[in-house]
């Protein structure tokens, strides 16, 4: 069941209830920044209590409270906002660390993937995305994170975007390698799809999660990387697609090709 269900009014305020812990733990982080070594760890733990994506949802949720009352306080100081907004960044970060890494978080990547770029026909698709527009919301506080949870997501044109807000003179030590990472992450299974998604015939190259829009936020991404050993990977991954993607744009049936009848046997199997 989604968390959606759980956090529904309907269901009763004990459930409800469930959510003070976890805005006492980003209380309790935020006011010892010394443990947000370790929030991993408790992230895993508390989806073993409860579903992933009521932590996940619940998280959001919370972050989004906790920035919210900061912003309106007429009596924080600008420094103090500032620390506000990077220790959001970094409990982000953490949680994106869990997302993709972790076994407990298998089933929310299942729900998750592709849920944007591919067609929405039912409840079901429509109730993934929404559980995806939660998260981001959460996750927008960190570049990284958003991205990684839009490539996971199939919102290839909204990873496009974020990659082209960002400043130059943003991009710092950490920064650089939190980017390394998701392109060692990209390399394993949960990424996997992105690799054929690439050279698969677009019907419109401007739709949400067209192959088109993938191989442009790749390679947004491959341009703010320094010359290192993940950006020779991307780069070693992007060299290949772009001469393949030129050579079929340049054919004018560029379609996707018909399996012959005598074959179907094999591939219905």
């Amino acid at each position: 069941t989604f968390a959606l269900d759980i956090l529904e009014s309907s269901r009763g305020q004990n459930k409800s209830r469930n959510r003070e812990v976890f805005a006492v733990l980003i209380r309790l982080h935020s006011q010892n920044p010394q443990l947000l070594s370790n929030l991993s760890r408790v992230i895993q733990y508390m989806c073993t209590l409860q579903p992933p994506e009521f932590v996940f949802v619940s998280f959001s949720v919370e972050l989004d409270k906790f920035v919210t009352k900061r912003l309106e306080s007429p009596d924080v100081e600008t420094n103090k906002l500032s620390d506000d907004l990077q220790f959001v960044s970094s409990f982000v970060q953490q949680m994106n660390h869990v997302l993709l890494n972790t076994e407990e978080t298998a089933g929310l990547r299942s729900l998750l993937m592709d849920c944007i770029g591919s067609r929405m026909d039912g409840d079901r698709d429509k109730r993934r995305a929404v559980l995806f527009h939660i998260l981001l919301h959460s996750f927008a506080h960190n570049l990284v994170a958003s991205v990684s949870l839009c490539l996971l997501g199939g919102a290839y044109r909204t990873s496009s975007s974020f990659l082209y807000q960002v400043d130059p003179l943003d991009i710092d030590l950490v920064f650089l390698m939190e980017i390394d990472k998701l392109v060692e992450v990209m390399e394993r299974t949960v990424f996997r799809n992105l690799h054929l998604r690439m050279v698969e015939p677009d019907e419109n190259p401007y739709r949400e999660g067209s192959g088109a829009m993938l191989f442009r936020a790749l390679k947004s991404l491959l341009m703010l990387l320094p010359q290192s050993t993940a950006q020779n990977v991307l780069s070693d991954r992007l060299v290949p697609v772009a001469r393949f993607r030129q050579t079929a744009l340049s054919m004018d049936h560029w379609k996707e090709t018909e399996p012959v009848v005598e074959s179907m046997v094999y591939i219905n199997r």
